[in-house]
């Protein structure tokens, strides 16, 4: 009887030091999901096509999901390149989320209004997130695994009237990146 319980008393233990030790293997991941978003003008305002945010087609999602104890946002960057405009446009917009069926649409952050050329020299700028907004999005990770995301934006002059976009200035285009930094956190 003795030898049986130094032998459940030990498996116990190896059962508890694993679960810890899992934890100590398995460390929160920090990765990033990059959408490169072509914004061709043909008016001064508009919204870009959907892009889809999908973690579930990552092999290292499907070997790990069972340890997976949910998603943080770190922040939310945006990029302007390849600017192919006036030099005289000026450029701000929102980053919208949605559902796959596209029920639940949320606004996670605005662009501040800035002239494209000056923003594509800046390069990569914080974006400013509605942190709610962005839970709601978040929970999308967790299930289904994804979620669409697309951009509006507007285009003025300097003194934030409409920008006149003729003949010429049709066609015009720039590329809006945006960027999630993620940490998958381990599951406890």
């Amino acid at each position: 009887m003795r030898n049986y319980f130094v032998v459940t008393l030990s498996f116990l233990l190896m059962i508890f030091t694993s679960c810890s030790l899992v934890n100590e293997i398995v460390p929160d991941v920090n990765t990033d999901y990059s959408k490169a978003i072509k914004v061709q003008i043909f008016t001064n305002s508009g919204e870009s096509g959907d892009q889809i945010i999908d973690v579930s087609t990552s092999e290292q999602y499907n070997d790990f999901k069972n340890n997976i104890g949910g998603f943080e946002l770190r922040k939310i960057t945006y990029e302007i390149n390849n600017v192919n405009t006036p030099e005289d446009m000026y450029f701000n917009g929102n980053v919208i989320c949605s559902n796959e069926e596209k029920t639940e649409i949320y606004t996670i952050g605005s662009m501040e209004k800035g002239n494209l050329i000056a923003l594509e020299a800046q390069g990569e700028k914080k974006l400013a997130s509605t942190a709610e907004n962005v839970d709601k999005v978040l929970g999308w990770l967790d299930s289904p695994g994804r979620f669409k995301l697309k951009s509006s934006y507007i285009l003025t002059n300097q003194d934030g009237s409409p920008y006149p976009i003729n003949g010429l200035i049709a066609g015009s285009n720039f590329e809006l990146v945006i960027k999630l930094y993620v940490t998958v956190k381990t599951k406890i």
